[in-house]
């Protein structure tokens, strides 16, 4: 299911918080900016809902069928987690 505007905004918020992200918020303070993160928020929601099928397709069967939706969004979050930290 998509994220409503408020928990869009929500993970603006938490977004602009993290300091990895600051630097970038910092430098493009505008409401150019903010129209621009709210949109790129709002294009990687349609992203997952758009790929959910493909994302669970590519899961081997067995984590594939004995898994919580929660537990493969959590699998994502943590994969995507780590290759930031490492790049």
């Amino acid at each position: 299911m998509a994220l409503t505007e408020a928990q869009r905004n929500e993970v603006k918020k938490e977004f602009i918080d993290d300091s990895l992200i600051a630097s970038w918020v910092r430098l493009n303070e505008s409401a150019a900016a903010d129209d621009a993160l709210s949109a790129a928020i709002l294009a990687a929601d349609q992203w997952v809902e758009a790929n959910q099928a493909s994302y669970n397709a590519a899961l081997p069967a067995a984590f594939r069928n004995n898994s919580s939706i929660r537990q493969k969004a959590a699998l994502l979050f943590y994969t995507v987690r780590k290759r930031l930290q490492t790049s």
